[in-house]
């Protein structure tokens, strides 16, 4: 679906900032859990039924730490993959500089050989040396 008309990127969310769209069905999902769940164990502690507020609370408890632990990992994991670009970009920057010199230095080599062999002398046994 195109929402942003022809500059589409199916990247990001409608020219809306990163990650807005997770926060905001964050948003939209915990609180009524959360509130529902709490509303039911309420329920459950008039009613005198402690041993179901208390499944009811470790089960809340084991939801918000998964999508806590979710939320948290996969922003270091997001973070350790922009380092590992940041370094291979690094790295290939370096490389490239490192050619770059090589082919320098190749290119002053084949000049002084180049230098060598107009200057070079033809050399035969039985005659002095002469320039060619």
């Amino acid at each position: 679906m195109k929402c942003c008309g022809d500059q589409f990127n199916p990247n990001e969310a409608c020219g809306w900032p990163k990650k807005t769209v997770r926060a905001t069905i964050a948003l939209m999902v915990i609180p009524p859990v959360i509130m529902g769940s709490i509303a039911m164990m309420i329920l459950l502690f008039t009613k005198q039924q402690y041993e179901s507020a208390l499944g009811i609370l470790a089960t809340l408890t084991g939801i918000l730490g998964t999508i806590v632990g979710y939320y948290f990992g996969s922003r270091s994991a997001e973070r350790a993959s922009e380092i590992i670009r940041e370094a291979e970009h690094e790295n290939l920057e370096n490389a490239n500089r490192q050619l770059e010199l090589l082919g320098q230095q190749v290119g002053y080599q084949r000049g002084a050989l180049r230098q060598m062999q107009d200057n070079s002398f033809e050399v035969d046994i039985d005659e002095p040396a002469t320039p060619r």
